[in-house]
């Protein structure tokens, strides 16, 4: 394949990985404690010069260009699980952010 169609097709040199995350907070938490978590991440990830898609629910981290990187999804790991008000998260493994 040519080099043209692996970048518009995200193949090979240029296949972006990200990975999934679910959390779910405790249930008498109000709207806007929620809505401060929810911008906390967001300032972490911004940080980590990521990039977010979603929701706390069901959201997508990723790159903007290539790869997130071991050190970044630990960092984002470590983050949920020092939140009190997070009682359960699903960290997925890192996949093909096009797939």
């Amino acid at each position: 394949m040519k080099k043209r169609l692996r970048k518009k097709k995200h193949k090979s040199e240029f296949q972006e990985f990200g990975f999934q995350i679910n959390l779910n907070v405790k249930p008498n938490f109000s709207p806007m404690e929620t809505n401060l978590l929810f911008d906390e991440l967001i300032e972490l990830i911004e940080q980590e010069n990521l990039l977010f898609g979603g929701g706390l629910s069901d959201g997508f981290i990723t790159a903007e260009k290539g790869r997130v990187s071991d050190s970044n999804k630990i960092a984002i790991e470590n983050w949920i699980h020092s939140k009190k008000g997070v009682i359960l998260s699903y960290i997925f493994e890192r996949k093909d952010a096009w797939v």
